[in-house]
């Protein structure tokens, strides 16, 4: 061999100088300090302290990177379950407590990597597979329609919906808050089947019913003055409760911010955030690149404005909704607006779209939390105000489950209705 070839074949050879893990270190390293919108490939290689040719030589796009580090994760968590459900060997349902457990275990930075990566790939449905097996496999032990295993589903489902709050930043909990919930959650597989506090099973409507007569909760809403909005009827309402909303409708805008506010919300609803630009406003609003940065001068000012237009959207005719169903039973009011919103998948997809893309931004996090505490004001016209964040957290891990699964639908009416119907009678 000519010292030439020699040469050639050492630079062949030299094309990755680290690991694979140490790259999927350097990679998780820029997603939880940078977010989901500024995870690049030049920016996990100059982390991992390589070149962008020695990253692409292991993992050649953005989205198989993400895919390897969320398989990773998985895996990470499920031996984490393993060694938990060896502590639970001797009880029945050890793999569920065990996974339980595993949750109650995790650091706030595990948490917000493993969301982090889950909304990396929210718009590539294919790469979610993992995630679908993973709870599909979960779910499936859990469809009997027994008073035990209704406990033992709602005590997974409420854990899961904890673990994507606090990672989704839409809830903090520190140490002791969040192994208080779990232990309630473990608690539920206490009470046996001749013991049923929580619920007993109809098996002629299949649905869950307190072992007393129900009767819905009600409350009175502020008293309104004649002539009031329902924006201001909410408005009111929320300031109540504790929360300032900050939402404004467009109508409350400058005309030309107005215009520009429209347009991004359509371009975020048809394309996504990604495709959201100032020209791309521009050339769909039919108006000078220069107007969209008179009003907007960043993306994150763009994306702040379209984010508040939402919330107030959201806001009132979330309001309206539960208003005028709030002398109904709260059960059947809560999860007919799960079903609302997995019904309508892509506005729901759009919606978490805008808080996965606030969270990734420190600016915009506030927003998020205001949108998340909204929620949960709202949820008190017809619970008791005790109950509405763990139905919340509930509500909002059956909406995420549903935008894992997209169309397949798994998430019959009564299995919903089951669970916020244990929650529920717990706080009665």
């Amino acid at each position: 061999m000519t010292d030439q070839s020699k040469i050639q074949g050492n630079v062949m050879a030299r094309k990755k100088t680290i690991g694979n893990d140490q790259i999927l270190d350097a990679a998780e390293q820029v997603l939880l300090r940078d977010g989901v919108h500024r995870f690049t490939l030049d920016a996990v290689a100059a982390e991992a302290g390589i070149s962008k040719g020695g990253l692409v030589y292991s993992f050649p796009s953005k989205d198989l990177l993400i895919m390897t580090m969320l398989s990773r994760e998985l895996a990470r968590f499920e031996q984490e379950a393993q060694q938990q459900t060896a502590r639970y060997a001797n009880q029945p349902y050890a793999d569920v407590l065990g996974h339980i457990a595993a949750i109650g275990q995790e650091e706030d930075e595990t948490t917000s990597r493993a969301v982090g990566l889950l909304t990396a790939l929210v718009h590539s449905p294919a790469m979610l597979e993992p995630v679908r097996e993973f709870y599909r496999i979960r779910l499936d032990r859990l469809r009997d329609a027994t008073p035990t295993m209704q406990r033992i589903r709602l005590a997974f489902l409420a854990t899961e919906g904890v673990f994507l709050l606090q990672g989704l930043g839409f809830v903090t909990l520190d140490r002791e808050e969040r192994q208080t919930m779990i232990d309630d959650a473990k608690s539920l597989f206490q009470s046996g089947d001749n013991a049923d506090t929580l619920t007993a099973y109809t098996t002629a409507d299949h649905r869950v019913t307190s072992s007393a007569t129900p009767t819905a909760y009600s409350q009175e809403t502020p008293s309104i003055p004649a002539g009031e909005t329902i924006s201001e009827q909410a408005i009111a309402w929320l300031a109540e409760k504790g929360v300032a909303p900050s939402g404004t409708g467009l109508g409350a805008v400058h005309s030309r911010a107005a215009h520009i506010v429209e347009t991004a919300t359509n371009i975020i609803k048809r394309d996504g955030i990604s495709a959201l630009t100032h020209r791309a406003v521009a050339n769909e609003a039919h108006i000078p690149l220069g107007s969209t940065t008179y009003h907007f001068n960043s993306l994150d000012d763009m994306l702040n404005a379209v984010m508040r237009s939402a919330i107030a959207l959201f806001r009132d005719d979330m309001f309206s909704w539960f208003h005028q169903r709030r002398h109904d039973d709260p059960r059947d009011v809560l999860t007919d607006f799960v079903i609302r919103g997995i019904e309508d998948i892509d506005d729901l997809a759009r919606e978490y779209e805008l808080f996965t893309a606030a969270i990734s931004r420190p600016s915009l996090r506030p927003i998020a939390l205001e949108w998340s505490n909204t929620v949960v004001a709202i949820i008190k016209v017809v619970t008791p105000d005790s109950a509405a964040l763990p139905l919340g957290t509930l509500m909002n891990g059956f909406f995420i489950r549903a935008l894992l699964e997209k169309h397949e639908r798994t998430l019959p009416r009564d299995l919903v209705y089951q669970s916020v119907s244990a929650l529920y009678n717990a706080f009665r």
